[in-house]
């Protein structure tokens, strides 16, 4: 690991008293993923070309029925009006509905480590019910880490979750899951992902 010392009681060198300011490039996600360490991406559905729901894809497991789209109409607050609907026409148990997000180029997860999250939800009436939220690997299809948000609110509500992984190969190649097992419509926005702190190991 390199070390980086400064000594501040010497001038090595001068800047002008006219320079000011501060220029950064973001590349490869820099900034989210990066030193805000977001393991989901386009997290309030928009980017630098408007909204959108890149990045998000939908969930029919078996003969389950849905469709996700942007709703304008409503979100949890006025700078985030507009959020992710989701409406579950049919599912069940074994025939899950719901939507997906692939981070950025993939999510890493390592053993035994516990990810923290967070989202704003409302759900119409009666509520969708009950919620799982798993992180998927994207090649085998094994869930690594997988909890459940017992209901919604019909308002916006703010809503937290731990995902804690048992014993498994670290990988990268993983997605985070938002499922239900009934029908019905709900709204969700600034959904987030961190990723647990390790002591010898990089984050995420």
């Amino acid at each position: 690991m390199a070390t980086l010392t400064i000594d501040t009681s010497k001038i090595v060198a001068n800047v002008s008293p006219t320079l000011y300011g501060i220029m950064t490039e973001g590349k490869n996600h820099s900034y989210d993923g990066g030193l805000y360490a977001e393991l989901i991406s386009n997290r309030t559905f928009q980017t630098s070309r408007g909204l959108s729901l890149e990045n998000w894809t939908l969930i029919q497991n078996g003969n389950s029925q849905a469709a996700i789209k942007i709703d304008k109409t409503t979100g949890p607050s006025a700078a985030v009006p507009h959020s992710l609907k989701l409406v579950a026409v049919s599912a069940n148990g074994k025939e899950e509905a719901g939507f997906y997000n692939n981070g950025f180029w993939g999510i890493a997860v390592w053993p035994s480590k516990t990810y923290r999250g967070s989202f704003y939800a409302k759900a119409d009436s009666p509520l969708i019910g009950g919620l799982t939220i798993r992180l998927v690997n994207d090649k085998t299809g094994a869930v690594a880490a997988s909890t459940t948000v017992l209901s919604l609110s019909g308002s916006w509500q703010s809503y937290s979750f731990n995902l804690k992984t048992g014993a498994l190969i670290p990988s990268s190649d993983n997605h985070l899951e938002f499922l239900v097992e009934h029908p019905g419509v709900a709204w969700f926005s600034l959904i987030s992902l961190f990723p647990p702190t390790y002591k010898n190991e990089p984050n995420g």
